[in-house]
């Protein structure tokens, strides 16, 4: 999810689209941000009854995914490319756990080469205090051995020893034992096995273990493990000389293997102890040394220069200076957690300067629960420019970088303090790191204590950042903190709980963006991350899958090696984090916030990681769930709602472990006679053949009386029936129904257009007209305007092709949207959600044939109508917003406040330059946009601009100003020095609404600022001109995309595939005939290349087929 979210931002695509470009703003979550998936490790060995000397062929079961080969592939050797079955109900504990690891990283420096990391290597000693699992139960002779994790195409073992510590306190004694190989332990190619007899002491002292390994890898292309990263793009070849060494890790989900020997699994939980020794080659510039946990020491040694047989040095070595720091954790965690970040200097040249190279921003935090101080650091790698000899510049360099680090580092302090306000959840160490490089490609990750983000998640400034990636950035920050606990002091048991530590933390950071912005605006957020990715997901058959699934089927390499990214394709999905986070939400609904929040400490309490608890499952969750409530029921006997969850906690359960979306159809009806409404609600289950499955839905509804349009009935309702009626009663007048208000379950909500007397259409469309106008939930509220939105522009487009009349209908958008606008007491920025037209993807989406030409003029007719009826007050506000902007002050401001009134100010700006076919209009709306252009302070505001004036064509002027504004735009984005910018100028122009943008799209495939390899500047203009869907649905656009496809094909296959899947040629049967068609013959075309990838080919034939 995070790679996806990271790709959308590193192209610009997190720009809202209101004049009928395609809407591509994404989000993490995420955040976590989206985030890498997680391979689970071998621990504990197969059933499978073997004689002893073929014990190394047996394949070992996985604790972290129940029991699977976790590596190799049963049946690799008949077929190089096979689907194993990981399943949840094989999980079993290993025999041995680790309790506590004292980890000792020390940096060798080698022999030169030509590649600085090449010279350096890293020897890693390992001593594991090591605990008998006395729950384990022996099923074969097998299970006596404790199997440690370890990639030997990294690793190098140097050596096993044991480590037996007896007696006590001060009269204890340690003994270092070598073990021999083959005949104590066993090693092969991604495992040690140490025979159990060895470790098993009772009750006569501690037993550890002490294995020595050593990393000359480096440099590596896969993130996992420990690694070297440039610090920013490199000129120069020479210039690589000047960089400091910088190395990191990432141990999610099989990383720590590719570091130690370790159980590399989510419920194995220890206390680490982690000293750094690194090379301190130049005296004042000291090394920066990181890990998890606080820091103990740090200091200088001496010790001998590696020259002899692997770590060791050679026979009478020179010590040289070396720097030191030890961190301590005092709290067990899972290895995927496990971090170190290092900066060395690699001379002592003076330019060479970690302080030139790493940017940093501190601060103090002061706990407002315990006062505890916490020291609050971002690190950023990519910020800093070429150092200089002229001191007074370099320190106003570094100030202007640190300024970048300000709104990240205030962000995570305002995370801080809601997790303790809202759930009385305290950060637990004397100090918290962030570390931002623009090489971690993953997104973020919540290493406990050290998160690490990519730089544009961190680094932001109102010259080079959107107000929507500000709102990321935000979201982003407090989703990898709130993971300190949901995730990180209680971890998961297995990998089928996944969505316990990200759908709980997803939903954290909701509820927390909800308290920073609008209410209703994080709400709508979420709904439209939930709807574009997860309902898609339920609908295709290969990615559909339960929040926690009970089996994945994922294939091997050619080697029979269980791909990791075919896994994170599998368990990292939108329905894992968005969904989950929903279920998770319809519980809080259920329960209310106060019984919620201690079912929620009472989970934290029971499953906090410790030697004796490793892991929890959503079984669990819910177990803490029920038994809040059923506290409160014992002491309440009124409590009905909770006596009902706590009744059909089981039948909840289900969302866990159900696949699909539910359809929920409503139908209604009003007794005057008996002044009662009735509701009769239904459910099934869409795509899945599951119909004996009836889930627990939470609906709230609301009903307003239609006279007043107050609200007379708020409840929610517990629908666990497979069809169920609610009877309401003492309505005096007839009521306007508001269902699933605040969208309380994820589900799909069709009305019953059976049971409508009147005109399906016609009735529908005045309750939505009434509840644009008076509805007081803010979701509905834009619900209902977007779905009156939907029919009025249907309705034009069905006029155009059957001339029908639409004029009730656009009347009644008119008088809503009047309503909205001029209604004082909006928060601005949801007052610009409820104006801004659907876009034209979500509109296809309503569509059994989308007819993309059809949907965008009709778009663009209705903008224009309510432009021309309501231009006097669109321009009133917008003016008044002006004032207000500009009385701020001289800059840009990034407050919740400012960026609520640029949102409300731009999407006024969109409906202004709506235009009929009329000189003077375009030349009004055209200077508008212009002086926007100038006058902008920010990027948020120059891109709104931009955007209008890159769809106007008309007169002269108009031609001018668009071209003008084009090369300024330009300009400035290089000026920036952010390639960022830069891609959204070609993004603007692919999404553009000119009628020669095709041709435009392929003379900028030829700009000197444009390479198709670079990936930013590739799906910048490249799969943003097939969301363009106006101009990218003709046989020219087929045929332009498909040769870039064949040309990227060879060049790098990766972005074809991607370019491919985007285009939505794979979906050609669903389009009217004449464009399904021609779909159909350029995928026809593409399938005739005898040069294609596989994976392409494969992708083409099943398109076809």
């Amino acid at each position: 999810a995070h790679r996806f979210l990271l790709a959308l931002l590193l192209c610009g695509c997190l720009l809202q689209r209101c004049n009928g470009f395609a809407s591509l703003a994404a989000h993490q979550h995420g955040h976590h941000p989206p985030h890498a998936l997680f391979l689970a490790s071998s621990s504990s060995s197969s059933k499978t009854k073997t004689k002893r000397n073929k014990q190394k062929q047996k394949q070992k079961k996985s604790a972290g995914f129940g029991g699977a080969p976790t590596t190799r592939a049963t049946t690799a050797k008949t077929n190089p490319r096979q689907t194993q079955t990981l399943r949840r109900w094989d999980y079993r504990q290993p025999p041995f756990w680790i309790t506590h690891a004292n980890l000792t990283v020390t940096l060798r420096k080698l022999q030169a080469t030509q590649q600085a990391t090449q010279q350096y290597h890293v020897d890693i000693t390992n001593i594991m205090t090591v605990e008998e699992n006395h729950i384990h139960a022996l099923d074969d002779d097998d299970d006596d051995w404790m199997l440690l994790d370890g990639d030997a195409s990294v690793l190098t073992l140097q050596s096993v020893s044991l480590m037996c510590t007896n007696g006590i306190d001060h009269d204890s004694t340690t003994t270092l034992v070598p073990l021999q190989p083959e005949v104590d332990y066993q090693v092969d190619h991604q495992q040690l096995r140490i025979r159990g007899s060895l470790l098993r002491r009772g009750n006569q002292g501690l037993t550890k273990i002490q294995t020595v390994a050593e990393i000359r890898q480096l440099d590596q292309k896969e993130l996992s493990g420990l690694f070297s990263i440039r610090p920013r793009q490199q000129q120069h070849q020479q210039q690589q000389n000047l960089d400091p060494l910088i190395l990191l890790t990432h141990c999610e989900p099989m990383g720590m293997r590719r570091i130690s020997y370790f159980l590399d699994q989510p419920d194995s939980v220890a206390v680490f102890t982690v000293r750094i020794q690194v090379p301190w080659i130049d005296k004042h510039n000291r090394p920066v040394l990181l890990s998890n946990g606080n820091l103990v020491e740090s200091g200088t040694m001496t010790m001998p220069t590696a020259g002899g047989a692997g770590p060791f040095p050679a026979a009478g070595a020179k010590p040289d200076p070396y720097y030191f720091a030890t961190y301590h954790d005092p709290h067990p965690k899972p290895t995927y957690l496990f971090a170190l970040f290092l900066v060395v200097a690699t001379g002592s040249n003076s330019n060479n300067n970690n302080n030139n190279r790493l940017v940093q921003l501190s601060d103090t935090y002061i706990s407002s629960l315990s006062g505890r101080e916490t020291r609050v650091t971002i690190y950023c790698t990519d910020l800093c420019h070429a150092s200089t000899d002229d001191i007074g510049l370099m320190e106003q360099q570094q100030q202007q970088l640190r300024e970048k680090l300000s709104f990240a580092l205030a962000s995570l302090k305002r995370a801080m303090r809601w997790d303790e306000e809202w759930f009385g959840l305290e950060y637990d160490l004397d100090e918290y790191n962030i570390v931002a490089a623009r090489s971690f490609s993953l997104g973020a990750m919540e290493n406990k204590g050290l998160n690490f983000f990519q730089t544009s998640l961190i680094a932001t400034h109102t010259d080079v950042t959107t107000d929507i990636t500000y709102d990321l950035v935000e979201k982003t920050i407090a989703h990898e903190y709130f993971h300190n606990w949901s995730g990180n002091r209680v971890t998961l048991r297995d990998w089928f709980q996944f969505t316990l530590k990200e759908g709980l933390t997803v939903f954290r950071d909701q509820e927390f963006g909800a308290c920073q912005t609008s209410p209703t605006v994080a709400r709508i957020e979420a709904v439209k991350i939930l709807r574009e990715k997860q309902f898609r997901e339920d609908a295709d058959p290969q990615h559909r899958q339960p929040v926690r699934p009970d089996e994945i089927h994922v294939e091997t390499d050619k080697n029979g090696i269980i791909s990791s990214t075919a896994l994170l394709d599998k368990l990292a999905s939108s329905t894992a984090y968005h969904k989950g986070a929903e279920v998770i939400r319809m519980l809080q609904t259920i329960l209310g916030r106060k019984v919620f929040g201690k079912g929620l400490k009472l989970y934290f309490s029971r499953h906090e990681n410790s030697p004796h608890s490793h892991g929890a499952t959503c079984d669990d969750f819910l177990q803490a769930m029920t038994d809040a409530a059923s506290e409160v029921v014992a002491e309440d006997d009124e409590a009905s709602t909770l006596k009902k969850f706590v009744q059909n906690s089981g039948q909840f359960g289900c969302w866990f472990s159900t696949a699909g979306t539910p359809v929920v159809t409503y139908s209604y009806s009003y007794d005057c006679s008996k002044q009662a409404f009735s509701l009769t609600l239904s459910q099934s289950l869409t795509h899945v053949n599951s119909s004996n499955v009836v889930l627990y839905i939470p609906m709230a509804v609301g009903l307003l009386d239609s006279k007043s349009g107050q609200v007379v009935e708020a409840t929610v309702l517990h629908f666990t029936q497979q069809q169920q009626i609610f009877q309401f009663e003492n309505l005096p007048n007839p009521v306007v129904l508001s269902i699933l208000r605040d969208f309380s379950a994820p589900v799909i909500l069709q009305p019953d257009v059976s049971s409508q007397e009147n005109s399906p259409g016609e009735e529908e469309c005045e309750r939505l007209a009434f509840l644009a106008t008076y509805e007081t939930d803010g979701f509905n509220r834009w619900e209902a305007m977007q779905q009156l939105y939907t029919v009025g522009i249907f309705a034009l487009m069905e006029q155009q092709e059957k001339s029908s009349s639409s004029e009730s209908i656009v009347a009644k958008v008119l008088d809503a949207f009047k309503s909205i606008l001029l209604e004082d007491g909006i928060d601005p920025s949801t007052k610009s959600y409820l104006l801004n037209l659907p876009t034209e993807s979500v509109l296809s989406r309503k569509l059994a044939q989308p007819r993309p030409q059809g949907i965008h003029k009709s778009r663009q007719q209705l903008g224009t109508l309510i432009k021309v009826a309501l231009h006097k007050e669109l321009k009133s506000l917008y003016d008044e917003l002006t004032q207000s902007i500009e009385a701020e002050s001289v800059e840009a401001q990034t407050d919740r406040k400012s960026r609520a009134k640029r949102s409300l100010r731009n999407v006024l700006l969109d409906f202004l330059c709506f235009c009929r076919n009329d000189k003077k209009e375009l030349v009004t709306a055209a200077n508008l946009a212009t002086r926007h252009f100038e006058e902008a302070r920010c990027l948020t505001d120059k891109l709104a601009a931009f955007r209008k004036l890159a769809s106007m064509s008309g007169p002269d002027s108009v031609g001018k100003a668009r071209v003008v504004c084009n090369e300024q735009f330009r300009l400035y984005a290089l000026a920036t020095g952010d390639p960022m910018v830069l891609n959204k100028w070609f993004q603007t122009q692919a999404l553009s609404d000119l009628p020669d943008v095709l041709e435009h799209v392929q003379r900028l495939t030829q700009h000197p600022n444009f390479r198709a390899t670079n990936v930013g500047n590739f799906r910048s203009l490249l799969m943003a001109f097939c969301l363009n869907a106006n101009a990218f649905h003709c046989k020219e656009g087929y045929a332009f995309i498909g040769s870039v496809i064949l040309q990227m094909d060879g060049a790098a296959p990766q972005l074809a595939k991607e370019l491919f899947q985007s285009t939505k040629l794979m979906n050609w049967k669903s389009y009217p005939e004449h464009l399904g068609g021609l779909m159909k013959a350029e995928l026809e075309h593409l399938s005739t290349s005898k040069t294609l990838n596989k994976e392409l080919a494969a992708a083409i034939d099943q398109a076809l087929r």
